[in-house]
């Protein structure tokens, strides 16, 4: 395995070693960037994690909804390094409770490894950005561009 972002796995277990800045959308959607060393957890947090509201809701701001289950699921036991505990379409996150590792279902990016304090550090961080968005009124219609089909039972029949 080929890790990207830090020098060895070794680096990754001292904290305070990711910089994370936020961006706002025109589409009101706040995404976390962990900078240029570290591409695959960036694809990661936007393909696994979102600000978007779940579906169903009514919300119009950004929603920490799919922050906190990531938060959830990292802190589930048991750890298993075998088994991801976030995947979205094309990327995968597993920890061992130690190091969490970003890893590309389609060989887009070399794995990645962070610590699991810094990684549980970034997502409160985004958490509270997006709050923050909210309490600003930095809102709007975030979902219009990401709604999806209904679920099948509801489609009407083409027949």
């Amino acid at each position: 395995m080929v890790l990207r972002g830090l020098a060895t796995q070794d680096q990754a277990l001292y904290p305070g070693s990711v910089q994370i800045t936020f961006k706002q959308s025109p589409d009101w959607i706040i995404e976390a960037d962990l900078g240029p060393k570290f591409p695959g957890f960036n694809q990661a947090l936007y393909d696994a994690v979102s600000t978007i509201p779940p579906r169903g809701s009514s919300d119009d701001c950004p929603s920490s909804y799919w922050i906190d289950r990531a938060l959830e699921s990292l802190t589930r036991q048991p750890q298993d390094p075998a088994r991801p505990f976030l995947e979205g379409n094309t990327t995968a996150l597993y920890t061992d409770g130690r190091v969490v590792r970003a890893h590309s279902l389609y060989e887009l990016f070399e794995d990645e490894v962070i610590s699991l304090p810094d990684f549980a550090d970034v997502l409160q961080q985004w958490r509270e950005a997006v709050r923050t968005a909210g309490r600003n009124g930095r809102c709007g219609k975030a979902r219009e561009r990401y709604e999806r089909l209904p679920p099948p039972a509801l489609r009407r029949s083409a027949c």
